[in-house]
């Protein structure tokens, strides 16, 4: 009997040391998750900060910042041309199937 014994008492210290570490990761589990809500909040200031400098500071010259200003004028500049594409195209479909 001494052998049940012993896997008795493994079993219960096993489940006692099991149950503390589902304990233990479900309380960081809920840090971890309101530190990754905050990092996405912050994103999302970073990104609506970033928009209304560009918008604010667009026309006006800031060498600091003024490579970034070309670069986002571009980046505006081909998804109008882009989007003006897909408008054609959808034209020439429609002309197309009629």
């Amino acid at each position: 009997m001494g052998f049940f014994e012993d896997m008795g008492d493994f079993i219960m210290v096993s489940g006692e040391k099991i149950g503390k570490k589902a304990k233990e990761l479900g309380a960081t589990a809920k840090y971890q998750g309101n530190i990754k809500s905050e990092e996405i909040k912050i994103k999302q200031l970073y990104y609506k900060l970033g928009k209304e400098y560009y918008l604010n500071c667009k026309d006006v010259s800031d060498p600091t910042v003024q490579d970034t200003i070309d670069d986002l004028n571009e980046c505006n500049k081909k998804i109008a041309e882009n989007r003006k594409k897909i408008e054609e195209e959808k034209e020439k479909i429609k002309k197309e199937t009629l």
